[in-house]
């Protein structure tokens, strides 16, 4: 692995980059209080033996800068794109999960031309109206003084993922703090300027690039209306939906994830 900073319109986006060869991919994660590039850790090491791999933090989680003004999907799409330019990604395949789908869909839409392949990963399409901009949650903790406190916050927001998987994570969704209490990287704090905005199915129907959605089959997030109105506006969408699994399906489902992705983006 191989991390790093890369400079991007006064706001610093933190990297980590895996493999040394193969198809070039960008990954973004999703939205919320422990969530940064590193969750998808497994995933990435994974895919390092046929893939060189690209994971972002987007703005206001794990170590990148909290957005400096207002900014709504496409200045987000911007930054990560050419951050991911700045680090040798003029073509890539994107995969883009929940929040970081939306980033995805408005990317792939601003820059066709430099996507080969993109992946949904179980969000639709949104038309936000009016602009919606992000609300801190209140009662959201800074830190957690033990390991059992921070799983049974984690597990409270996701109970279909089993505890023991967030035990084994830690290290991905948290930092240590100086005291040894668990912190918080993506504080609801640090999202105050970021910005829900647009017509994401206007957005959506200028994607042109090949396009895969994977969904869990129990998630409220890509529900089976929303993917028919999808698969009617790109006539060639491939939807995969594994079954059982609901909207952290890139992590209770993981082998079947990657394998979907896999065999999307060819090496």
């Amino acid at each position: 692995m191989r991390s790093g900073f890369v400079e991007v319109d006064r706001h610093r986006i933190r990297y980590h980059e895996y493999g040394d060869g193969g198809p070039r991919v960008v990954l973004l994660h999703g939205f919320g209080h422990i969530n940064h590039s590193l969750n998808f850790r497994d995933f990435l090491e994974n895919m390092s033996n046929s893939y060189r791999v690209l994971a972002l933090d987007l703005l206001g989680h794990g170590k990148s800068s909290d957005p400096v003004n207002l900014t709504g999907f496409e200045q987000h799409a911007r930054i990560i794109h050419h951050a991911a330019v700045k680090l040798g990604y003029a073509r890539y395949s994107l995969i883009g999960y929940s929040f970081g789908g939306r980033v995805s869909m408005r990317l792939a839409s601003l820059y066709g031309e430099s996507i080969e392949r993109l992946v949904i990963v179980d969000i639709a399409p949104i038309t936000f109206a009016p602009t919606q901009q992000v609300k801190t949650e209140p009662g959201v903790p800074f830190s957690f003084n033990d390991a059992e406190s921070a799983v049974d916050w984690i597990s409270g927001r996701a109970s279909d993922v089993p505890r023991a998987y967030w035990y084994g994570k830690m290290d991905n969704l948290f930092f240590r703090e100086e005291d040894g209490a668990w912190g918080v990287s993506s504080h609801p704090t640090r999202k105050t300027m970021l910005v829900q905005d647009g017509d994401g199915w206007g957005i959506f129907k200028k994607i042109s690039v090949p396009t895969m959605l994977i969904r869990g089959s129990e998630s409220n997030s890509s529900v089976e209306e929303e993917v028919y109105k999808m698969s009617a506006l790109m006539d060639d969408l491939r939807v995969d939906t594994i079954e059982g699994a609901g909207h952290n399906v890139p992590f209770t489902h993981g082998d079947q994830f990657e394998r979907a992705i896999r065999e999307f983006i060819q090496p």
